[in-house]
């Protein structure tokens, strides 16, 4: 395991752990209250799991349940590895369990994972460890640890990403109260400003700003470290877009953060992310929630909308996404069902997995 220096982080980013919140693939804790879903890298096989504590093996071009695979636990996550031999599984007690896809025994449980992200190119997931303040890195593989990040103690964060080749990771961290950015009341807000533009106002001056951080996970070494005025929750996921990094977050209240720290906020067309995911390539970036969902091509920053019938009693909603190289679309649901999507947007299957 490679020794890396800590982080040049100090007291202001301090912050303990809170509560978590359904619709967050990133981070552990509650229960999604449905499924999520992953596609296979040779995408001959489409794995959903969620709240039943299966995996359920499935068809991706018919939706159809080939096989079932008890786990135990209460499934927050789910994700390949780069050949397809490893599938992992996030679960509700913190914990990623490393599966063997050739015969589904278990290789390796790694306890107190507060967060989980991973890049498919590189072969490596990380996680992030509360008690110890500490982001890890390991061999998607075997699960190895091959590095680690320290941070001063009971540093608190909201989400973590890698970028596609796995060479660098971004964090954000918990907000703090900052005396240098002006605090206005809701009475203060521009009666003209609206949408957006309101949304942004409104985190300029609440009094509260975050600091990012992006590290090289081969040497530890700090990328780049700076603070903003925007602010995100433990409801968000994190990737990059080139040098850049793109949050998405439960409130749609979204953006992408240069490194020089400009942020450029956008909303999701399907209003809260109930459910969030980003393609394996980060060329596709999805949300979804009360029977609508969206997906966003990073390249040019267009979005295609898309919506499901509407079942009968108690509403449905996205809770998780995965995306094929073609630009084909699974979305996965609180009424357990999962959903195909062309890259136009067109809903060609939507069936109940159990």
């Amino acid at each position: 395991m490679k020794a890396i220096r800590n982080s040049s982080f100090q007291s202001g980013c301090i912050s303990a752990a809170v509560a978590l919140f359904l619709g967050t693939p990133a981070f552990a804790g509650t229960p999604i209250g449905g499924l999520t879903v992953t596609l296979s890298p040779d995408e001959s096989t489409l794995i959903a799991s969620g709240d039943p504590r299966t995996l359920y093996v499935t068809d991706p071009a018919t939706l159809e349940v080939k096989d079932r695979i008890w786990v135990e636990t209460s499934v927050f996550s789910i994700d390949y590895n780069k050949d397809g031999s490893v599938l992992a599984v996030h679960d509700t007690k913190d914990e990623v369990r490393l599966y063997s896809t050739s015969d589904w025994s278990l290789m390796d449980t790694i306890k107190g994972c507060y967060s989980f992200t991973v890049s498919r190119e590189a072969d490596i997931f990380a996680g992030y460890y509360v008690t110890d303040a500490v982001a890890k890195i390991y061999s998607f593989s075997d699960g190895s640890e091959k590095a680690s990040i320290q941070f001063p103690e009971r540093t608190g964060i909201s989400a973590m990403g890698l970028s596609a080749d796995g060479s660098k990771l971004a964090i954000i961290f918990k907000d703090d109260d900052d005396e240098e950015e002006e605090k206005l009341g809701y009475s203060d807000i521009p009666k003209d400003l609206k949408g957006l533009d309101k949304d942004r106002f409104q985190l300029e001056h609440d009094g509260k700003t975050s600091k990012i951080g992006i590290y090289d996970t081969a040497t530890g070494d700090v990328i780049k470290e700076f603070k903003t005025f925007y602010t995100s929750t433990s409801e968000s996921q994190i990737t990059f877009d080139g040098d850049s990094i793109v949050v998405l977050n439960y409130r749609n209240l979204n953006a992408f953060i240069s490194p020089e720290g400009e942020v450029e906020m956008f909303q999701m067309p399907s209003s809260f992310n109930y459910g969030m995911g980003f393609a394996p390539d980060k060329s596709l970036v999805m949300g979804g929630g009360l029977a609508k969902a969206s997906f966003m091509k990073v390249a040019d920053k267009s979005f295609v909308e898309y919506s499901i019938d509407k079942l009968p009693g108690w509403p449905e909603y996205f809770q998780g996404f995965c995306a094929a190289s073609d630009g084909t679309v699974y979305g996965a649901t609180s009424a357990y069902r999962v959903i195909k999507v062309a890259p136009d947007g067109t809903v060609q299957e939507q069936k109940p997995v159990h």
